[in-house]
């Protein structure tokens, strides 16, 4: 997760907590909020990392070592 992504949740959430009338308890709330806003705004906080070996290669290289029975 990177550093811009927390700030600006961060700020975010604490505008929205200063516009819902500083309430108490309700922290999770706005940051869940806030986070929302910044998937929406740009794109999924998490990406799959990148790996070029997909479930076919695995199992045809199984197939390739294994022992003839």
């Amino acid at each position: 997760m990177g550093t811009d992504r927390e700030e600006w949740i961060s700020k975010r959430a604490y505008e929205l907590w200063e516009q819902a009338g500083r309430p108490d308890g309700q922290d999770e709330e706005q940051w869940h909020a806030a986070s929302a806003e910044w998937e929406e705004e740009f794109g999924p906080t998490e990406t799959p990392p990148q790996d070029d070996t997909s479930l076919e290669s695995i199992d045809a290289e199984r197939t390739e070592t294994s022992p003839a029975p």
